[in-house]
């Protein structure tokens, strides 16, 4: 959840980081992965984080938006 706040203050490098940590701790947590793709798209780094294979594995672990 504290992805999810950095992210609402438009702090997307810390929710980045919040969310690779979730990865790690869980690597099935679907919406981790959804909102590191939304927090690389704010910041424009759709080619460099893999945005659509973010969301594709979002999608293969039950995360709907």
């Amino acid at each position: 959840m504290r992805g999810f706040a950095y992210a609402f203050q438009r702090e997307f490098d810390k929710a980045i980081a919040d969310y690779n940590a979730a990865i790690r701790h869980n690597p099935a947590n679907g919406a981790a992965y959804y909102n590191r793709a939304l927090a690389n798209n704010a910041l424009g780094n759709a080619d460099q984080a893999n945005t659509d294979a973010d969301f594709s594995r979002a999608r293969e672990l039950g995360f709907e938006d």
